[in-house]
């Protein structure tokens, strides 16, 4: 082998000197440039979804009908309405054959 060649004769491969410190560091800084920007393009991406999904739940919030609350009052007298629908249902003799037990 030549004496210019890059291989050591002893390895058969590169030996440590060939490969300039700087130039490793040049490839290392590029290979995290490559990373960071990957993981900004991925917090990116994650963003946009996310802002797409509450858009969409903030949508059919405003389609559903709003909520009303009941008082205590008008819901006593839809009970005492349902109550009533049901007693009349009722055959009279059940009713009348219940008032007559009493104690």
């Amino acid at each position: 082998m030549s004496s210019g060649s890059p291989r050591a004769a002893s390895q058969g491969g590169l030996e440590l000197q060939t490969l300039p410190t700087s130039r490793i560091a040049k490839w290392l800084l590029g290979i995290r440039l490559i990373a960071v920007s990957a993981l900004l393009v991925g917090a990116l991406l994650v963003q946009s979804v996310t802002e797409e999904i509450l858009r969409s739940i903030a949508r059919e919030t405003k389609k559903r009908k709003p909520y009303q609350p009941k008082t205590a009052e008008s819901h006593l007298k839809g009970l005492q309405k349902v109550c009533t629908s049901v007693l009349d249902l009722l055959d009279e003799r059940i009713g009348a054959a219940g008032a007559g037990r009493g104690p």
